[in-house]
């Protein structure tokens, strides 16, 4: 064909579009939702991963290791800087951090905010980022002035702007006034202020140092020399690198990407039942075309153009909407990711145009294999007279039982032969097909049974069921899609709730004493304590890293007093663990270390640990008594008799046992003391309550993201049965000029949208079970080492299930009244 003839096709079938307005909307807004939603997914975990590489290191770039103090009895001070400046280590940036309540005036409520000082005048000239500032500051539009010399400023990222008044002046709770604050647009700040590290000195009126950041990498021998050169209470010890963080939060990023991957894929789903539903609605308009001569080729061709640029229109729209949905998600995100895995994210902007072109690709490719079905059809259709609805499903319908059983060994042989967290989402998705392919096989099978079951006498009941077996047919990828998301929601939701119960109940019996305090210098709280007259038992809860092999593993105090017994809840354990654990012969490991050094009860294992008041590693032997439940936790831990510890190992955490009698008196007197000391004392009520809205707030987004693909499981329904209800005008039309009214006939069309949908829930029921436990035992145990008891709760299911049928069966009131506002004329025509 030569160009001006392509050219009028393609505006020719452009026009024919008023004629589907409904189902060109459903098009674009599937594809909408995908590539918004998918866009959303991939910023989300491309931000937490561009950040990770400089977690830590504040407005300083290139920072892999830190010197801090090993205890803080010994705190890191001005003349050990000065000192090492002094052996030729110049490229040391001293940095003060502080976690302090700030308030406003007359404020009730203060809140928790990061402090960092930072020297400036330490940093080599090449290593400090630029800053830019943002929209305005606080109080005026002035440029920042240096934060370094007076009037001091601080600094802090936009994002923070809706968290701190900007009116409105902050105070410390020692009374001190804390400098005006500028916000500013950079991707090296997350959720911290930032100020000159003389200012904060003065401002929380102490001396001592955090920490000594060492900027640029140190080769072998340079961090030999300098590990030489540091006194006995320094330390050093090198961050979290970018690859360890991305490691450690995998899971978390994987399953965002494949929920988003399959809302992407279900919206994928919407697209072919509407693209379906488009090229019925024109079916009169290509057969003109046929008759003048076109050919199929040219048809085809022509509406693959316009559904690539259609797509790509798409694409782009989706990812800016994507783009602002993430901007709006991340500081949930990060938060999350802050508290669950200790991993400090910051804010970062990414070009649109990397992600549209992501979006618009995957677009494209999901459109074209969206099309692709409709097509063939398509060319049936046009090589038949008349369109005869099934005839494509009715031959070797057992090949679905076949495909079926093929996938569900392919899944197992995945689960039992690989390992990693990529497989253990590949057995997920061979799960899922082949409920799929389940659904298709047995559904019509399933109608039949029912049909053979009502009497012939009930002719109105016999039609709907005999007529829902093609139904069930023609509608087979839209229940897939709904298959997909009812088991998705199942599973996601079973899985959180038994994570949930299982986190609460540890909670619950591990936190036995009534107060924590968490203090990276406590002398001045136990100061006041001792003379407060209270009666507390303070319980150091202390730490150390050591050798295992080639491996790190935290070793963790643990008392040996019946309360802390009854505390500690196992996995496995041999009949009597405690005996040798207080004798020093046993030892208790975390389920994560358990699993990830495949060790089992009984087995010895030898730990290296170099106190701080020796010089010399101290080797335990021990053998493996008890495996202990530690979820959430992402470090490999091993806990010890509390004997064992000596004052020189660090402690940042103590329990505070306080008799019931006296805890008001203790609220009192904490309540009195708190301008004088840094602390944080948090009661078990509070701590119980702070750890359970955290766990809720992690999976805000996976939940999200299940409710979208239930929605769009539904879009894609209603535009199957409305192509379904276009192909059984004949049908329909015939029964109405039988003398059925027409609000009877479409009370039984809805019966027959609803028994589908009620038969696909309840074959997906099973499925989301069998996927919660995958993502309990295997995808968390890939991910993390450990898993959790799983609890079927038949109310939940129950409530999902009905809610989500309930929301589908309102959702087919749309099919259902469309056409039952059809007049029976018109429904009469497709008889002639």
């Amino acid at each position: 064909m030569q160009l001006t003839e392509w050219r009028s096709l393609l505006r020719l079938s452009w026009y024919s579009y008023k004629h589907a307005f409904f189902p060109l909307l459903f098009v674009l807004l599937a594809m909408l939702a995908a590539s918004s939603g998918f866009t959303t997914v991939l910023k989300i975990n491309q931000t937490a991963k561009n950040s990770y590489q400089s977690a830590n290191q504040y407005l300083v770039s290139g920072v892999y290791f830190r010197i801090e103090s090993r205890h803080s009895d010994q705190p890191l001070t001005k003349l050990d800087y000065a000192t090492l400046r002094r052996d030729g280590f110049t490229k040391l940036v001293p940095i003060l951090r502080s976690s302090q309540r700030i308030s406003q005036k007359d404020d009730a409520n203060p809140r928790r905010i990061e402090l960092v000082g930072i020297d400036i005048f330490a940093l080599p000239a090449s290593s400090f980022i630029q800053m830019s500032e943002g929209n305005g500051s606080s109080n005026n539009a002035d440029p920042i002035p240096p934060f370094w010399q007076s009037p001091f400023s601080l600094i802090a990222h936009e994002n923070l702007r809706d968290f701190l008044s900007t009116e409105s002046t902050w105070f410390l709770t020692n009374g001190n006034e804390l400098p005006q604050i500028h916000y500013i647009e950079t991707q090296e700040l997350a959720n911290e202020l930032i100020l000159d590290i003389g200012a904060l000195q003065s401002l929380l009126e102490v001396e001592h140092l955090t920490e000594l950041l060492v900027v640029g990498n140190l080769n072998k021998a340079e961090q030999s020399q300098l590990e030489a050169a540091l006194p006995a209470h320094l330390k050093l010890s090198s961050f979290r690198s970018g690859d360890d963080a991305q490691q450690l939060t995998g899971s978390f990023h994987l399953n965002l990407l494949a929920m988003g991957i399959l809302m992407f894929v279900v919206c994928m789903f919407v697209v072919m039942n509407a693209l379906h539903l488009l090229i019925q609605r024109r079916i009169n308009h290509f057969r003109i075309c046929r008759q003048l001569g076109i050919g199929r080729q040219q048809l085809f061709l022509s509406l693959a153009i316009e559904w690539i640029v259609v797509s790509i229109v798409m694409g782009l729209l989706g990812a800016l909407l994507g783009s602002f949905l993430a901007q709006q998600l991340t500081p949930s995100v990060n938060q999350t990711l802050q508290g669950l895995y200790g991993v400090r994210v910051t804010y970062s902007t990414a070009s649109y145009w990397q992600y549209a072109g992501i979006t618009v690709t995957a677009n494209v490719l999901g459109t074209l294999c969206a099309l692709s079905l409709p097509l063939s059809q398509l060319n049936a259709t046009l090589a038949k007279i008349r369109n005869s609805r099934g005839f494509v499903f009715r031959q070797q319908h057992h090949v679905w039982f076949i495909a079926a059983i093929l996938l569900a060994i392919g899944a197992y042989l995945v689960a039992v032969s690989t390992q990693g967290l990529f497989f253990g989402f590949v057995v997920v998705a061979l799960v899922l097909f082949c409920g799929c392919s389940l659904l298709i096989y047995f559904l019509p099978i399933l109608l039949k049974g029912l049909f053979k079951l009502v009497p012939k006498s009930k002719v109105m009941l016999s039609w709907s069921l005999a007529d829902s077996v093609g139904l069930s047919r023609s509608s087979k990828i839209a229940c897939c899609a709904f298959f997909i998301a009812i088991a998705t929601n199942v599973g996601m939701n079973l899985m959180i709730d038994s994570f949930r119960n299982a986190t609460e109940q540890w909670l619950q019996q591990r936190l036995t004493a009534n107060y924590y305090l968490y203090s990276e210098d406590p002398k001045e709280f136990f100061a006041a304590l001792s003379n407060s007259n209270l009666d507390v038992r303070v319980v150091p809860r202390q730490t150390l890293l050591a050798d295992f092999g080639d491996a790190k593993v935290r070793l963790n105090s643990y008392p040996t007093d019946e309360l802390y017994q009854d505390a500690l809840a196992f996995e496995h354990s041999q009949e009597s663990p405690w005996p040798g654990f207080v004798a020093g012969t046993h030892i208790f490991i975390s389920q994560q270390t358990a699993n990830h050094f495949d060790l089992s009860l009984g087995d010895k294992v030898i730990v290296s640990a170099t106190f701080p008041s020796q010089k010399k590693p101290k080797l335990f032997e021990r053998t493996v008594a008890a495996i202990y439940y530690d979820y959430g936790n992402t470090e490999k831990q091993m806990l010890l008799p509390q004997q064992v510890f000596d004052k020189s190992v660090e402690s940042r955490l103590y329990a505070l046992h306080v008799k019931p009698e006296d805890r008001e008196r203790f609220d009192n007197w904490y309540q009195s003391i708190i301008p004088l000391n840094n602390t944080n004392v948090v009661g078990i009520e509070q701590l119980l309550i702070t750890s359970m809205q955290t766990f809720d707030r992690t999976f805000i987004i996976t939940g999200s993201l299940n409710i979208v693909t239930l929605a769009v499981a539904a879009i894609s329904l209603i535009t199957s049965f409305l192509l379904i209800n276009q192909g059984s005008a004949a049908t329909h039309s015939l029964i109405r000029s039988l003398g059925i009214p027409n609000l009877k006939l479409s009370i039984w069309i809805l019966f027959q949208y609803s028994l589908i949908i009620l038969l696909s829930c309840l074959m997906a029921i099973p499925f989301g079970i069998i996927l919660s436990w995958l993502l309990i035992n295997f995808i968390n145990v890939q991910a993390f080492g450990w898993s959790y008891p799983m609890i079927l709760s038949s109310i939940s299911v129950f409530k999902l299930a009905s809610a989500s049928v309930g929301l589908l069966v309102i959702a087919m009131l749309i099919p259902t009244y469309i056409r039952a506002k059809k007049p029976i004329l018109k429904e009469l025509k497709w008889l002639s």
